[in-house]
């Protein structure tokens, strides 16, 4: 889906003529809040299999058994009787389910434009810190799904400005609404030409991968 909206995003900055209501469009979803609804469920299903496993351990699939095998390989899983087994199920679901729980919470109070796995970690309380590195995959969604809001914000300035013509260069510097204490920054270029930009850029604006967050656009190219 990314890369879907990707496309379509690059596709509306390079259109003239758009109408308006597309700009309304673009900032009507937030992909953050779907990814921590995502991530609420995924908690509670987690939950869920570790009270089965402990409960009715019969019930375990072969690919469940390999997994806790290898997970817990090193504490000596395999020659662990059935109750150690479901009291050490018991502690584990708990400690898991809280971790993931404070994950979600922290993420929710998150700025996506200085986001990294250490400020995650430093986030959490110590006993749950150095197991992040564990997560890192939910460090990267949560990292995606801000850097797309991001890229759909600059699009809908984009289209403001197209909107407004050479009048756009009288549009004052507006503060980001996806990352705080950043502001979308316009510049007047001499030949009818008009820039804009998120200051301070974050440091993984620079990657090749992405949108840029620096665009420019010629005037005189959308004047009726």
């Amino acid at each position: 889906m990314q890369l879907t909206i990707r496309t379509q995003t690059g596709i509306m900055r390079k259109l003239d003529n758009l109408p308006t209501a597309w700009q309304q469009r673009l900032l009507e979803h937030d992909y953050r809040q779907s990814l921590l609804q995502s991530l609420a469920g995924e908690l509670l299903y987690s939950k869920s299999v570790y009270r089965r496993l402990r409960n009715e351990p019969e019930t375990a699939t072969e690919e469940e058994n390999k997994y806790f095998a290898n997970a817990y390989s090193n504490l000596g899983w395999s020659e662990w009787s059935e109750p150690m087994r479901q009291n050490f199920l018991r502690w584990e679901g708990i400690a898991s389910y809280q971790m993931n729980k404070q994950i979600n919470t922290v993420l929710a109070q998150e700025n996506v434009c200085s986001f990294s796995l250490d400020s995650l970690r430093s986030m959490m309380e110590p006993t749950y810190g150095d197991l992040v590195g564990a997560y890192f995959w939910v460090h990267g969604r949560w990292a995606r799904a801000g850097r797309m809001m991001i890229d759909l914000e600059l699009t809908q300035k984009i289209l403001q400005m197209k909107e407004m013509g050479s009048s756009s260069q009288s549009i004052p510097n507006t503060p980001s609404t996806i990352c705080p204490n950043a502001n979308w920054v316009y510049e007047f270029i001499p030949n009818e030409r008009s820039s804009i930009a998120l200051a301070p850029l974050p440091e993984w604006a620079a990657g090749v991968d992405r949108l840029p967050l620096i665009y420019t656009i010629d005037l005189n190219l959308n004047r009726n």
